[in-house]
């Protein structure tokens, strides 16, 4: 007899338990959208898939937690599912979002365009739990919430276009170091963090133009690997491609590269 062929079907999601389940599969693959099941996160979230015969076969992530919003699509496993999926939602999004796609992917939201060119990352993931010991983390210290306009200070001079908002310095852990003036020389942290999930992945890891090429980007790095694996299962981060030196510091923490894809801003088109 012929093979019944699978039902497929797009639906939108708020079954927590069931997310849990699918992005557990690929925890490293899927580290922010599985971070962001966490409550501090999920009201900030709207999440759409593919269903056949009642199991999710591919997934979806709106996040309105920043401005644009951030939509994820990274395939678990069928591109050509999540092309479906991401043309199906395309009247559910905002007129402009960022969006992080594998190659490809964008032209299924045909009702838009690029606001600018696409921009090449890796997702890594820390295989090597142990690398980081060899590292010093001599004079790195916790950051406090009090700390925050200081914090704000090196991002604004360091790294135009960052995404580091108030309230992150309590969400999870983030280190800093200072130069020999005493002044904040450089600072990294998460981007997501759960430990209901068991997932973290680095982010907001900055140096101050004029303290580049010393070291203590991987200082602040190495004491932030440090502290997450005492905590998490999973630490992943997503790294620009051409940016080598930083790609450097972490394969020597231990990270490898799992997966690639591009980074853009889209915007709907005009008719």
């Amino acid at each position: 007899m012929p093979q019944q062929k699978a039902e497929s079907r797009f639906t939108q999601l708020r079954d927590r338990e069931k997310l849990g389940h699918f992005l557990s599969k690929k925890p490293a693959l899927n580290a922010y959208p599985l971070g962001d099941l966490d409550q501090r996160y999920w009201d900030q979230t709207r999440w759409f898939g593919l269903e056949e015969n009642g199991e999710l076969s591919e997934v979806a992530l709106l996040y309105s937690g920043m401005e644009p919003h951030i939509l994820i699509g990274i395939p678990n496993s069928s591109a050509e599912n999540l092309s479906t999926c991401l043309a199906e939602i395309q009247n559910e999004l905002p007129s402009r979002v960022y969006a992080h796609l594998t190659d490809g992917l964008w032209r299924a939201l045909d009702h838009y365009e690029l606001e600018d060119q696409r921009e090449p990352h890796f997702i890594m993931e820390l295989k090597d739990r142990e690398a980081n010991r060899n590292v010093s983390t001599d004079g790195v210290f916790t950051l406090q919430e009090s700390d925050f306009p200081e914090a704000l200070d090196l991002f604004d001079q360091s790294y135009p276009g960052h995404w580091f908002r108030s309230g992150m310095l309590s969400f999870g852990p983030y280190f800093g170091i200072r130069d020999a003036s005493g002044k904040l020389a450089a600072a990294g942290g998460v981007h997501v963090y759960s430990e209901t999930y068991k997932v973290a992945t680095i982010g907001n890891v900055v140096t101050h133009p004029e303290a580049r090429g010393k070291g203590i980007a991987t200082k602040v790095s190495a004491r932030l690997v440090a502290e997450l694996i005492k905590r998490v299962e999973t630490v992943g981060l997503n790294v620009h491609a051409a940016n080598a030196s930083a790609i450097r510091v972490y394969e020597k923490l231990g990270f490898e590269k799992i997966a690639d894809y591009f980074e853009m801003t889209l915007v709907r088109k005009q008719h």
